[in-house]
């Protein structure tokens, strides 16, 4: 069975309100979570419409050893749908159990 794409944008938010992260980073925390892990072709165009609605901001870092990094930050718009949608998604928790 494959992570739904909501379910992947939702808990991209969620790791990214934690602490700001890079794709693969984004990838294996999701794996950790769920024992599934998403393809970069599910996560970065997730990552390209988060950002293009302005939830997101991304930043080139260069690292000391290997290669540059794209950090993705949330933005405090981000931070409002993140928080908008966890609501919900509570009370339908709530509502069903």
């Amino acid at each position: 069975m494959r992570c739904p794409s909501g379910f992947i944008k939702f808990h991209t938010l969620k790791l990214l309100n934690e602490k700001p992260r890079y794709g693969y980073e984004i990838i294996k925390a999701i794996e950790r979570k769920t024992n599934k892990r998403p393809s970069q072709g599910i996560i970065y165009p997730i990552l390209h419409e988060l950002e293009k609605n302005g939830f997101v901001e991304a930043q080139w870092h260069m690292e000391e050893k290997g290669p540059s990094r794209k950090y993705y930050f949330i933005t405090d718009k981000g931070h409002e749908e993140f928080e908008k949608v966890h609501k919900k998604l509570m009370e339908a928790f709530n509502a069903l159990f």
